[in-house]
């Protein structure tokens, strides 16, 4: 009798175990998501000040113009360009997440509160959305 009432547990068990399982996955997979579109958004502001450090060199300015700087930023990404008097600061946004990272050079207005540092690109709290 003490055999066949473990058998009936074990079943039920081996199902919340494997549902279990299962939330862990996609947990990480999500994961996985935020921490690529915070890479992504990252390394397209790290782009994006070298694409400017080209432009001023030729041009003794910043520019707002993504063309202009021969910049494109990766699939999914979008960035916003502001110009101030002696700098430019730009914000980055993923289709997938709700966040933005940004970077600021020069003098202007930080974009973000976690932009503290000139050319460090910083994010607000990323979940995907």
């Amino acid at each position: 009798m003490a055999s066949n009432l473990s058998h009936k547990l074990a079943i039920p068990l081996v199902i919340v175990a494997a549902i279990a399982g299962l939330y862990l996955t996609m947990r990480s997979g999500a994961h996985r998501k935020d921490k690529n579109a915070v890479a992504a958004m990252k390394s397209d502001l790290r782009n994006l000040i070298t694409a400017q450090e080209y432009y001023h060199d030729s041009t003794r300015s910043f520019s707002a113009d993504q063309g202009a700087l021969n910049y494109t930023p990766s699939t999914g990404v979008t960035v916003e360009i502001t110009l101030g008097d002696s700098g430019w600061s730009a914000i980055a946004s993923h289709f997938q997440v709700n966040g933005r990272c940004a970077v600021f050079v020069g003098t202007v207005a930080r974009p973000l509160e976690q932009a503290v540092t000139e050319g460090e690109p910083r994010c607000e709290r990323v979940e995907l959305k």
